[in-house]
């Protein structure tokens, strides 16, 4: 189909999901699975392009996820490097883990004023979105006792990071099972490396989280968590990981 369109319902049905954080592709084939007349993914980005200003001034190319930027320098950490005791290699990971719910691959990362903590369900792609006021063991175990009588968990995966090193006590109280990924091989935990990019849309660096409360960031949280995915046959991640967990209980 030509990515030139006449008809406002289509334009305005592309302008409304991209407000509401979709991506093309994620507009094309649910329109499709839904028979919505709709642009194929393609399309709609030509059309993006070519109309970057509509008659309000708006560029809708702002909208898009992904933006690039430059790269900056990475400040020397000053403090002192922690061992962790006691890892467990992801090597040990049981095959099964790729199947069953409740395996969660966990990471932090850095905002203004804070850090988000994020475990991504590793079968639905589910998200958990937590603000920590820093990057310690102390504040990633706090923030996962908070939650843990809300969601059912079996095993996390992380990198060799410090904020990690009381991953003993957590396993131990959670009744988990906790891997380390080899060191400098983000690939191995690409599911929550991908959701990550996925939440720097509404969460970016220079975002100051003192400004946000929990309740805000839950929002977020559920916004992303409802948008169809492409390796989930474009059902959300929370559809998903519900219908899991209510397979797992019946």
């Amino acid at each position: 189909m030509s990515y030139k369109t006449t008809n406002p319902a289509i334009t305005r049905r592309i302008v409304w999901l991209l407000r509401q954080g979709w991506s093309p592709e994620q507009i094309a084939h649910t329109c499709r699975n839904r028979n919505i007349p709709m642009l194929c993914s393609e399309a709609i980005y030509q059309w993006l392009y070519e109309n970057r200003y509509q008659g309000n001034g708006l560029d809708l190319t702002g909208l898009l996820r992904r933006r690039h930027r430059k790269r900056r320098k990475r400040a020397l950490c000053k403090q002192p490097r922690i061992i962790i005791k006691e890892k467990v290699s992801i090597h040990q990971r049981p095959p099964e883990t790729e199947q069953e719910t409740g395996h969660f691959e966990i990471d932090t990362a850095k905002c203004k004023n804070g850090y988000l903590l994020v475990p991504t369900e590793r079968k639905s792609l589910f998200n958990i979105i937590l603000k920590i006021p820093d990057k310690t063991a102390l504040s990633v175990e706090n923030a996962l006792q908070s939650i843990k009588n809300y969601y059912s968990f079996r095993s996390f995966t992380s990198d060799n990071g410090t904020e990690f090193a009381y991953h003993r006590n957590i396993a131990k109280q959670f009744h988990v099972h906790w891997y380390f990924a080899d060191p400098n091989s983000p690939h191995q935990r690409g599911k929550n490396e991908n959701q990550i990019g996925i939440i720097r849309q509404y969460l970016s660096g220079n975002t100051d989280l003192s400004l946000l409360s929990n309740q805000q960031i839950e929002l977020i949280q559920l916004r992303i968590n409802n948008r169809p995915r492409k390796k989930l046959n474009f059902i959300s991640p929370c559809k998903c990981f519900f219908n899991n967990i209510i397979a797992l209980v019946s």
